[in-house]
């Protein structure tokens, strides 16, 4: 539960421009959490857009969010991502 949600994604958002920029990775990016603010929220759709750069460079990268079954807000959270991100985007029940 980063307060700085900022500080705490932008190491992601870094890790995955240096690492995959230019490669032809294939991979999938899963989403677990039991916990997000709007800080988070917001700083999850920037990581989507990069994934979705990315793949637009090569890249094969799909997005899994899982969600538990007694969590109706995240799997609709997740559900609302996936029909925004230009991604292959799953919502999944664990």
């Amino acid at each position: 539960m980063p307060e700085d949600s900022d500080g705490f994604y932008r190491p992601v958002k870094t890790w995955l421009t240096t690492n995959l920029e230019g490669s032809k990775f294939s991979g999938f990016f899963d989403v677990k959490l039991e916990y997000y603010n709007t800080g988070s929220f917001i700083r999850l759709m920037e990581v989507f857009n990069v994934l979705a750069d990315l793949n637009k460079g090569g890249c094969q990268i799909s997005v899994r969010w899982y969600y538990e079954a007694e969590d109706p807000d995240s799997k609709d959270d997740g559900e609302s991502f996936k029909d925004v991100v230009k991604l292959p985007f799953e919502v999944i029940q664990i």
